[in-house]
């Protein structure tokens, strides 16, 4: 370690209060406390659980609306025209999005002849399965002519390490209706850091496979192949279809799709949908199932496989925890340093005067969104653009918020803005011109010593109840049948539907690939040469 490094270290204790004195306090409870690992692993099933609870029946205030679209296997037998796209990628270039310093969006843009075309201005293809971690295979995007796009991550880290790439990507038409540009993310933070750039392959539409299934109720029961794939219709109800088959077609119905018939209507159906053993009957037979009940049924979790005790999730749901006063003014402390850094990390002309005149506002803002979105960072982070615009500037002081915002609320401790406010601009002063990696490396250890334990111990996972508990004591029966069912919700009383899937001889050799260099006036194209 240098004598700059050490020398920075010496100041931010000194200078922040003598963070690195802090420690954290045993609780004289004899029972083992969750560790910050159990904790999310528990929250995680719990999101989970939330995400696909299902209720019988055509669920209320909920909207089935009417297929506009045309049969997807109908939509991609017309011939397409591929000349404007290839166009388009023939000429785009790669850049950074305007708000790249905010979300880290890299952009690839260009003039597309067939702009003028498009019903919509926005669009996220969905990103189908891929066997490389460094490319995202786009499916059939409508903006395209239903053509599909591989992109390849040709994008290197300083260590040499090629970066990933995000499941995020958004094509958008712009207001004048000439330009097409195409939104993604690397892992990555740091513009900096990283260089090279990306590969595009555009590919022939997706050709599909599909066949027709009664859902009327003399029709339950009834057994179909489709594309060597053998299942019945185990249960079809107003609102619920379920499927069942055997283990060894579960990958080729996870990739199947839906379009449901009434009528004459075709009808797009929502996304829920979950798939299993036997506990998918249990869970249809009892829909109301708790949380407890479902770790033990689904995932085939319990307290000894969590590797804790009930006596410990019992604890978990309690605020047994009181940080000393040292504790609590190094949490404001850090969160202070935490908002500094950030900020000279983003913005090269912060300054204590602007902290106070602007961007010290917008820093309440977000951690009061913090605390609307109980602590949610996607929801908080999310409101900012319907309630203030797009405006980058406010929007970055706002993020920093929601940061320390979330830490508080999960800590369910109350800010002191006196000393939040001081430690960011002690920073600002002291700092900004200091060592950036070393100042990060510091920031990362204080935050994790003063702000993440006092989170992990005071954070309580309410949503437990003592029936949660008491399913999670109890043994795991495993299941060792074959049989599998997928149950639908089509929230509708359709007499039929379609299930399609991609046909797998669709060919996926490129019609044009082209690289692009980050910053570089003009692509290279691979193929054809």
């Amino acid at each position: 370690m240098d004598i700059k490094t050490l020398l920075i270290m010496g100041l931010l204790s000194l200078g922040l209060g003598g963070c690195a004195n802090a420690q954290n306090k045993q609780g004289n409870s004899n029972v083992k406390e969750l560790t910050k690992k159990q904790k999310e692993k528990l929250k995680e099933m719990y999101e989970m659980y939330r995400y696909f609870q299902m209720k019988l029946g055509i669920s209320e205030n909920v909207t089935v609306e009417e297929r506009s679209e045309p049969l997807p296997w109908v939509e991609t037998e017309r011939k397409v025209d591929s000349f404007h796209v290839k166009e388009w990628l023939r000429n785009a270039q790669l850049g950074f999005g305007e708000f790249y310093m905010v979300d880290g969006r890299l952009l690839l843009h260009g003039t597309y002849g067939a702009c003028k075309d498009q019903r919509e201005t926005k669009e996220y293809p969905q990103v189908t399965p891929s066997d490389n971690p460094y490319e995202n295979k786009l499916a059939n995007i409508n903006m395209l002519g239903n053509m599909r796009i591989n992109l390849i991550s040709r994008l290197r880290s300083t260590d040499g390490d090629t970066l990933k790439l995000s499941t995020f990507s958004r094509l958008d038409i712009s207001d004048d209706k000439k330009e097409l540009s195409m939104l993604f993310r690397p892992i990555y933070g740091d513009a900096a850091d990283f260089e090279g750039g990306i590969e595009v392959e555009l590919l022939p539409p997706l050709r599909w496979k599909h066949v027709r299934i009664s859902l009327l109720p003399e029709d339950e029961g009834k057994a179909y192949e489709f594309d060597g794939v053998r299942f019945n219709v185990f249960k079809s109800n107003p609102g619920d279809v379920i499927l069942e088959y055997d283990v060894k077609y579960a990958e080729q119905m996870d990739n199947c799709k839906l379009i449901l018939i009434k009528g004459q209507k075709l009808i797009d159906r929502g996304n829920q949908m979950t798939s299993g053993g036997k506990e998918i009957l249990q869970l249809y037979k009892h829909p109301d199932m708790g949380f407890g009940e479902w770790c033990i049924t689904f995932m085939e979790v319990n307290y000894d496989s969590l590797g804790t005790t009930p006596e410990a999730l019992k604890l978990a749901t309690e605020n047994h925890y009181q940080p000393s006063p040292e504790e609590i003014r190094h949490f404001h402390e850090t969160s202070g340093e935490i908002v500094g850094c950030q900020l000279t990390d983003i913005l090269n002309d912060i300054n204590p005067k602007s902290y106070k005149e602007f961007y010290q506002q917008w820093i309440e803002k977000g951690y009061e969104a913090a605390i609307e979105f109980k602590g949610n960072y996607d929801d908080a982070m999310g409101c900012f653009y319907e309630r203030y615009g797009n405006d980058s500037e406010p929007y970055i002081a706002f993020l920093r918020g929601v940061d320390i915002g979330c830490s508080y609320v999960k800590a369910s401790l109350k800010p002191d803005w006196n000393i939040i406010n001081s430690c960011a601009i002690d920073f600002l002063n002291k700092y900004n011109s200091a060592d950036e990696d070393s100042l990060y490396s510091i920031v990362v250890k204080h935050r994790e010593e003063y702000i993440n334990l006092v989170v992990s111990r005071r954070e309580t996972l309410s949503f437990l109840t003592d029936k949660d508990i008491e399913y999670l004591s109890k043994d795991i029966v495993e299941d060792e049948s074959p049989i599998m069912y997928c149950w639908y919700k089509t929230n509708t009383d359709a007499d039929a539907m379609y299930i399609y899937k991609p046909d797998e001889t669709t060919s996926d050799k490129p019609l044009i690939k082209v690289r692009y260099h980050l910053g570089g006036d003009k692509p290279e194209i691979i193929y054809p040469e």
